[in-house]
């Protein structure tokens, strides 16, 4: 295998969602890696036990399941160089998610932002909803547009990121450089393995 290294996805995860095509993007991201996706849904448990009797540095289970434990993603840490940039990004998913929305939040968030002294920017699949939905924050905040990878990496080399309730900008927040986190209080994503980032709940 590439770089001596099998990466096992222990469960569907991305790998077969074909709608957002995310088998493309890993390897997209991970361009060195070969990774392979186990038939069946393998208990972490039983991953663990079987890593004991097998060579860890050829074999590295993960998950990028849609309930996702940051633990899971350890194993595609250091895998890429990334670099690191003076700017905040706030990532906000509106397509294909119902976001519980009041005037509070954007006031919480627009004082969060200014907190940082950096260029600022959103990431969004649908700009226009968002300047609807956020209309002070859109006067604040920089529309970065571009392809899905593009934008993963974005968010990954940027010191401050505010992700969503989304596999999308939580993987790329985790794995990146060492950074400031806002994740929301009400999310799908478990964080029990912080890495060497600040995390604030939003």
């Amino acid at each position: 295998m590439s770089m001596n290294r099998g990466i096992l996805d222990t469960r569907s995860g991305f790998s077969v969602d074909g709608r957002y095509k995310r088998s493309f993007e890993v390897h997209k991201v991970f361009p060195d890696i070969t990774y392979r996706k186990s038939m069946i849904r393998i208990p972490k448990l039983l991953m663990r036990i079987l890593l004991r009797f097998y060579d860890g540095g050829k074999i590295n289970p993960f998950n990028l399941g849609y309930f996702q434990n940051s633990s899971s993603l350890t194993s595609l840490r250091n895998l890429r160089n990334y670099d690191l940039y003076d700017r905040l990004v706030v990532h906000v998913r509106l397509t294909d998610y119902s976001l519980k929305f009041s005037k509070d939040i954007e006031i919480d968030l627009e004082r969060k932002i200014h907190l940082h002294n950096y260029e600022k920017y959103v990431v969004t699949d649908d700009y226009e909803a968002f300047c609807q939905l956020f209309p002070h924050l859109s006067e604040l905040l920089i529309h970065f547009n571009a392809n899905s990878i593009d934008e993963w990496l974005f968010i990954a080399e940027s010191k401050v990121v505010f992700i969503s309730d989304s596999s999308f900008s939580f993987t790329s927040a985790y794995l990146g450089n060492d950074k400031t986190i806002y994740y929301p209080s009400l999310t799908h994503i478990k964080i029990d393995d912080k890495g060497n980032h600040k995390w604030e709940r939003i």
